[in-house]
């Protein structure tokens, strides 16, 4: 037998920004990226996910749940936290 799933797995991947910045030095400017990322930016110029650097999140106790299986209606049949107990 044959079933159509869709499962969501948690997943971490690097992004990458092209932005300008506002500050009075370059090392400002580099302090405020690493406090609080493109977020720091005046402007984004443009932003990728870099695919290759996916890597598979493990559960946790504050958040069981990395993988969900549902049906074709988006039904949820399952998840990694209920198998687990």
């Amino acid at each position: 037998m044959l079933f159509e799933l869709i499962v969501d797995e948690k997943v971490a991947v690097w992004r990458r920004s092209y932005i300008t910045v506002e500050a009075e030095s370059l090392e400002e400017a580099v302090k405020d990226c690493l406090e609080r990322g493109a977020d720091a930016a005046t402007d984004t110029l443009e932003s990728e996910y870099i695919f290759e650097t996916e890597e598979y999140l493990p559960p946790t106790n504050d958040d069981p749940r990395t993988v969900e299986v549902m049906n074709r209606k988006f039904e949820i049949l399952g998840d990694n936290e209920t198998i687990s107990r």
